[in-house]
């Protein structure tokens, strides 16, 4: 992946090996960092545009289903 500009950019922002990027430059990590608030800030995004109804209704199925899977009381 690294054979083209875009390449290495993608491989930059994918890398997860924590001994690549502990050896990473301040240009890598300046893309690096770029990266991970343009995904946070999509992310944030995508949060408001799902409804308060469905979020309530999502973690209700949730509780619904630990409560099942370890009992209402706690530990038996």
């Amino acid at each position: 992946m690294d054979d083209t500009p875009l390449g290495r950019t993608v491989g930059i922002r994918m890398e997860k090996d924590p001994n690549t990027l502990k050896n990473y430059g301040k240009h890598e990590n300046t893309i690096r960092a770029e990266w991970r608030v343009f995904k946070s800030e999509q992310a944030i995004s995508e949060n408001k545009a799902f409804p308060e109804k469905d979020k309530r209704q999502k973690i209700s199925e949730l509780q619904k289903i630990l409560q099942n899977a370890f009992g209402k009381g706690g530990v038996s």
